[in-house]
């Protein structure tokens, strides 16, 4: 899961399941091992915007680096911003 703060700093984290709870409202319930370090995360709350990636075995290495606590999270990883991202508008 990702997300980019007030200040568009990204921030992300591996979760361990993700399912839809309604379609209207538009919730989904996601859950993270109750003792990581990950929590609580105060970003998660901070960001008004979450995005779900979905991965496959041959990204575990992916999901393994955002399973860990690290000072940027993003370092080293090559990513870019959506264009809806880059514009709101």
């Amino acid at each position: 899961m990702t997300c980019f703060d007030e200040d568009s700093n990204p921030h992300g984290m591996t979760i361990s399941s993700f399912n839809t709870v309604s379609l209207e409202p538009p919730l989904i319930l996601w859950s993270l091992k109750k003792h990581s370090r990950l929590m609580p995360s105060s970003w998660v709350e901070l960001c008004k915007k979450h995005l779900i990636h979905v991965l496959e075995r041959p990204q575990e290495d992916l999901a393994m680096h955002f399973a860990t606590v690290k000072a940027d999270q993003f370092n080293g990883i090559a990513h870019k911003l959506a264009e809806s991202r880059t514009n709101p508008g």
